[in-house]
């Protein structure tokens, strides 16, 4: 609650506005806050807390900014757009886990990494409708690019499982290391009926 005054939060023909209670968190801590005209008094234990630094070790606090309340009370893209700045922030932190799994596995080595790159792909999930009957003429189109090799989930515009990316992966190498042309092989990986979602037509 943000106010120009302190008088307004405490009630009419009242002196103050006290708020205390107890946190139970190995060591018991008794925290009390009183509002007055004069101002605010905030004590812990008893103990008068007279600046920010005084409640270092003391108690979990948050900051924040009142731009960051948008997150909140704006619009669900706002918000989209709020948590994707945060989730940036950890674009590295991610690229390292994924690059030291690779090492654990032997893979790869640490010296084989000469470049990384994170990319976050907006509305990428498989959706069967609209002109999807027709995405043999995609392939068909895709396929006339000799180097280009559509694995994965968002590469095959396909609803695979990690097994069946990874194995779309396996077989574009085999065909680049024996120089096979024809990559139907590739678009063959999960085509059994079993794993893939129906709709039925009323």
């Amino acid at each position: 609650f943000r106010s120009s005054t302190y008088k307004v939060l405490v009630m009419k023909d009242k002196n103050l506005t006290k708020i205390s209670g107890v946190v139970f968190d190995n060591i018991n801590k008794e925290y009390q806050l009183t509002i007055s005209g004069d101002g605010k008094v905030a004590k812990i234990d008893s103990h008068r807390q007279n600046k920010l630094s005084d409640y270092i070790a003391k108690v979990n606090i948050i900051l924040f900014h009142p731009d960051s309340l948008k997150v909140i009370k704006d619009s669900p893209s706002i918000r989209r757009d709020n948590l994707n700045i945060d989730m940036s922030q950890f674009d590295n932190e991610f690229i390292n886990l994924d690059a030291n799994e690779l090492i654990k596995m032997g893979i790869i080595e640490k010296n084989n990494i000469l470049d990384s790159h994170r990319e976050k792909i907006k509305k990428a999930y498989p959706a069967y409708f609209d002109t999807y009957k027709d995405f043999d003429q995609v392939i068909k189109y895709l396929d006339s690019f000799e180097n280009l090799y559509c694995i994965g989930r968002n590469g095959q515009h396909r609803y695979n499982n990690m097994d069946h990316s990874m194995m779309t992966a396996f077989e574009a190498v085999n065909n680049i290391k024996n120089n096979i042309k024809d990559k139907s092989n590739i678009w063959n990986v999960n085509t059994e009926k079993e794993y893939h979602e129906t709709k039925n037509a009323d």
